[in-house]
């Protein structure tokens, strides 16, 4: 009897779900091997993968073809069309108590809106393709191994940011991520704001590093090329908006507003915020909104208005004889009792 009839004994109405299914797969195993070359058994692999994937379709709780599906993808998954769904127990199989610890961990410590636009990498979905099981396999091992210490309600930011660099590319999250972009630059009017808020978000999207490998869709691009594209464009519809922007027409800062004067330099200045930024103790999660406060209410002896490019730049390349001096005066304050 062919392996393709004994498949069709699977889909028979009077089918015992209890019979053993061992002598089936023995026999496509067998029939795997007598196949004479790789491109002759993906076609077969295929052909039967379609045919049991159609009729789960009509018979979704029919567990014979979803094990024979499952032995498919365990023994022959390079042969099989990714495109196609996964196995119900091969996405059990992934659903692990440890993963499953860090799923629940997760929806536990971020905001709901941040949960609903990265469901798909929490299980919490319906449909999975092959493919995407096969990231989401790997996704969960690198997690697992790059973040040794459990994740905090603080590292939201560090966790999209690894989201990004693990390219997980679905159009949910790419709008959430460009969403919370554009409330940064709506706080302010002033195109000239909104560009810098634009170029410090493209210094750090620049920075994140790009994961070697496949994406979770196949079909969309890749995650952190997409936002900095989106970006670059915004950042020139700002340069031309601020041709025709009048500050007359809100209220802007007195050029004699007072501004605290402090001792340090403005390469030190940066460095302290970024050190405060980096251990979590300033809340505002872009990094641009706070060194446009930061140029608009300080001053030091030798700069009465800080630049914000001098001071971006700065705060993005802290040199170490900075860093020494920056320790130097935090020791010192420190063994001061202040």
């Amino acid at each position: 009897m062919s392996t393709l009839k004994s498949l069709t004994k699977i889909f028979c109405q009077n089918f015992d779900e209890n019979q053993d299914i061992v002598p089936l797969l023995e026999e496509i195993k067998e029939t795997v091997f007598r196949l004479n070359s790789e491109e002759e058994t993906k076609v077969w692999l295929n052909k039967h993968q379609s045919l049991l994937t159609e009729q789960q379709k009509i018979e979704p709780d029919n567990t014979k073809i979803d094990m024979v599906l499952y032995f498919l993808e365990i023994h022959y998954g390079n042969f099989l069309n990714d495109d196609l769904p996964n196995s119900k127990h091969g996405i059990v199989q992934l659903q692990n108590l440890q993963n499953q610890k860090y799923c629940t961990h997760i929806k536990q410590i971020f905001p709901e809106e941040f949960y609903n636009n990265i469901k798909h990498l929490l299980f919490d979905y319906q449909y999975y393709t092959i493919y995407q099981v096969k990231y989401l396999r790997q996704f969960w091992r690198d997690f697992s191994s790059d973040y040794q210490q459990p994740l905090t309600s603080n590292d939201q930011q560090d966790f999209e940011n690894y989201l990004i660099s693990q390219n997980f590319n679905t159009p949910q999250f790419f709008k959430y991520t460009i969403n919370q972009i554009i409330d940064s630059c709506q706080q302010h009017d002033d195109p000239s704001i909104q560009k810098h808020i634009l170029q410090g978000f493209l210094c750090e999207y620049n920075k994140i590093p790009t994961k070697i490998g496949g994406s979770y869709r196949k079909d969309y691009g890749n995650i952190k090329s997409l936002i900095i594209d989106w970006l670059q464009i915004e950042i020139r519809t700002r340069t031309k908006k601020q041709q025709e922007f009048n500050p007359n027409q809100q209220q802007i800062l007195s050029k004699n507003q007072n501004k605290i004067e402090i001792k340090f330099t403005v390469a030190q200045l940066a460095c302290i915020f970024k050190l405060l930024y980096s251990k979590n103790l300033i809340n505002n999660k872009s990094q641009t909104e706070i060194l446009e406060i930061i140029s608009k209410i300080f001053k030091t002896p030798k700069a009465e208005n800080i630049s914000f490019e001098s001071l971006q730049n700065k705060y993005y390349n802290i040199e170490d004889a900075t860093k020494e001096s920056v320790k130097e005066l935090l020791t010192s304050l420190v063994k001061a009792n202040v």
